[in-house]
């Protein structure tokens, strides 16, 4: 069963881990996992594996019977069972879900709009190219993301 570190301490960027199996589709299960799996809305975080021999892109997690699963960026060669390995997060990745995680939850309480769960991927897809000064208008909400405001819209203005 891996023990899941990201939960205890959502800051930790590297941990050590062993091998406990690999999965039929390619997947890596580890002991101990500071990868968030794919879930709730939210994809699963990306970073790197490194073992005596290897190092290893690890393109997201994903859950799996007895614990985490870590999918390889690419097939390569996979640390074997029972090696112990290093992990290491993308950590400007995973603070960013954080932060459009937590921006969601308050979204959905200002907005006056039904709420479908606040699929992360689907919003960062959707506003990537948010920038300083830039304005958002959802039905007659307007999200000024230069200033965080948000104000209701007079119906002519919409």
């Amino acid at each position: 069963m891996t023990e899941l570190l990201f939960r205890d301490d959502p800051y930790l960027t590297d941990a050590e881990a062993v091998v406990l199996a690999h999965t039929p589709e390619g997947g890596i299960v580890v002991s101990a996992s500071i990868f968030y799996p794919t879930g709730g809305g939210q994809p699963g975080d990306s970073g790197w594996i490194e073992w005596d021999g290897g190092r290893l892109a690890i393109a997201t997690a994903v859950k799996v019977d007895g614990g985490v699963a870590l999918i390889p960026a690419e097939a390569r060669a996979m640390p074997a069972v029972g090696a112990p390995v290093r992990q290491r997060l993308a950590w400007e990745r995973r603070f960013g879900h954080m932060r459009v995680h937590t921006a969601l939850h308050l979204l959905s309480v200002v907005i006056p709009l039904p709420v479908t769960g606040g699929q992360i991927v689907e919003f960062v897809q959707a506003f990537s190219t948010w920038s300083a000064g830039g304005e958002i208008r959802i039905g007659n909400v307007l999200i000024d993301t230069d200033y965080t405001e948000v104000e209701e819209l007079e119906e002519e203005e919409y």
